[in-house]
Order: structure tokens, then sequence, then C-alpha cells
């Protein structure tokens, strides 16, 4: 037993004690509410429901490039871009020096057909001058030998006296024919008796030695030496006169 004795004066004042009913003490206890603990953020990752294997840990603490580093991927880059530029650029300008090379092709080959064409006329002009000097020397050469040949042989115009009878009109009246002088004694001794009956030679100063003109009625019969020349040239496609 305890020999512990209180002091008066520390003495409070007395109160009886009484036990309370139970059915008070549980109506009149105060409900006493929890409430939940406040989150508290933290540098945690939360985990996330699904696929987790899809997304790739954080690294913490990752190193920065140095400036080689840097500067070897700006070259990188940089000779990246530059071959892209020069492939594209080659590309661009062999197509635009092909188109340039097409056009420049195309202009010469066409200058060429120019010079090619133009040759070919001065060929072909230069074979028609050369074949119309040629006849022109032709034809002379032939009017010198007929000339010749009138002079030695009168018969050729009795030749031509025939001809000139028998195109005109059966039923032209008897024929004269005018000759030069200088041909007349000659084509009587060489037609004689084959001068037509009733034909008449007749001389002629104004009718050029080695032709003549038949006249019968109203009919006419031009065979002078002129004449006949120009209807020669003519069928060659020249005009050129008998000159003396």
């Amino acid at each position: 037993m305890s020999n512990n004795i209180i002091p008066k004066e520390q003495l409070t004042a007395y109160q009886r004690w009484e036990m309370a009913a139970f059915d008070e003490a549980q109506r009149e206890a105060p409900v006493t509410t929890i409430a939940p603990a406040p989150v508290v953020p933290t540098d945690e990752a939360v985990p996330i429901e699904g696929d987790t294997d899809a997304i790739p840990p954080l690294q913490e603490n990752l190193p920065y490039p140095t400036a080689e580093e840097i500067e070897a991927i700006h070259q990188q880059a940089y000779q990246e871009a530059f071959g892209e530029g020069q492939k594209a650029g080659f590309e661009q300008g062999f197509e635009q020096g092909l188109n340039e090379g097409r056009l420049a092709g195309a202009g010469e080959v066409e200058r060429c057909r120019q010079v090619f064409e133009t040759f070919a006329q001065l060929r072909d002009h230069f074979e028609q001058e050369v074949a119309q000097d040629v006849l022109k020397i032709a034809l002379e050469v032939a009017r010198q030998v007929l000339r010749q040949s009138i002079a030695v042989k009168p018969e050729m115009l009795s030749q031509v006296i025939r001809e000139a009878i028998a195109s005109l009109p059966a039923v032209a009246q008897q024929p004269r024919v005018l000759l030069n002088p200088a041909d007349l004694a000659a084509v009587e001794v060489v037609m004689g008796s084959e001068t037509q009956p009733g034909c008449v030679l007749v001389a002629d100063e104004s009718i050029q030695p080695g032709g003549c003109r038949i006249v019968a009625g109203n009919s006419e019969a031009d065979a002078e030496i002129a004449t006949r020349w120009r209807r020669v040239v003519a069928t060659l496609g020249q005009q050129s006169d008998w000159l003396e």
C-alpha cells in the first residue's frame, strides 16, 4: 500500500463519479472521419497500364556532344546536301545540254542541207550555162559550114526548091521560083529538065544566096536561108538570126 499523502492545498473540489449508461455513451460518442492521405508528387515515373515494352526507359544524365562531334555532324549533313544538289544539278545540266546539243545538231544539219541544195542549184545552172554555150558554138559552126556548102554545092538549093514546090497545094497555079542572081545559073544547070513544067526561075536580088521563095497564085512558100535557119534553131529552143 502506498504511503503517498496528498497535501490539502493540492486537493480540488470533490466530484462524485458515476458510471454512465452504455446507450448514452454510444449515442454521444463523436464520429471521427479519416481523410485520405494526400498524394505527394514524386520524381518517380508512374507505370502506365497496357504495353509498357513500347515505351523505352528514360535515360538520365545523357552526355552532351562535343565540338568535334557537332562539326562532324555538320560536315556529314553538308556533304549529303552537296551530293544531292550535285546529282540534281548534273541531271538537270545533262538534260539541258542534251536538248541544246540536239537543237545545235538540227541547225547544223539544216545548214548543210541548204549548202548542198545551193550547190545542186549551182551545178544545174552551170550545166545549163555550159550546155547553152556549147549549143551556141555548135550553131555557129553549123552556120559557117552551111554557108560554105551553099557556095560550093548549088545542088543543095535544088533540093530545097523541090521540097518547097511539093509543099504547095495541088490546085495552085504554076509556081515562080525567086532566086538570088548568083544562084540562078547554077540551079538551071543542076535542075535542067527536072524543073516542073511551067515553073519559072526568076532572079531576085532581095533573096539571100542559098535561099528561094516559091509563089503560086495566092500561095507562097518561104524557103529563104534565114527563115529555114530560124526554124531549125527554134526546134533547139534557141533564137539566132542568120546573118551574112
